[in-house]
């Protein structure tokens, strides 16, 4: 189709840059809250869970954007295995442990440490957002 990777770059930075922002500033937490009151019978609310379920964040632009850019460089030798295939697995393993065990760290952490860990990492998302960005920038030209 002729879409270089710089544009998968760009594009991912942007998606990962807003999903930052919304970390930071709780534009989700606010969205989420307003969904719900809207809400008005079970059938809706069956329809909703089964959205995130069905495309979570975790199979979503950004991911195909990460996996675009790891399948550009990628060789069949043990070593490419080790530090391109073997992380991505490692990443979805301790993502699926903390998606299973989301509860019990509600209960352990407070709200306030909550939301500093999501304030923490959504500027963290956000530098790498900038730097994909500036990478894709830089690809292009």
């Amino acid at each position: 189709m002729g879409i270089s990777v710089g544009s998968f770059q760009i594009v991912g930075g942007a998606f990962l840059l807003i999903i930052s922002y919304e970390m930071v500033f709780e534009k989700r937490v606010k969205r989420k809250k307003t969904l719900a009151s809207e809400l008005i019978d079970d059938h809706e609310i069956n329809n909703l869970a089964v959205f995130p379920i069905s495309i979570p964040l975790v199979a979503g632009p950004s991911a195909i954007t990460l996996s675009i850019l790891i399948s550009k460089n990628i060789s069949y030798s043990v070593f490419s295995i080790y530090t391109q295939i073997f992380p991505l697995i490692l990443t979805l393993f301790i993502t699926s442990l903390i998606i299973i065990f989301t509860n019990f760290f509600v209960k352990i952490f407070n709200k306030t440490i909550m939301n500093v860990l999501q304030k923490v990492f959504g500027l963290v998302l956000g530098a790498l957002a900038v730097e994909y960005i500036v990478m894709g920038s830089a690809n292009i030209l």
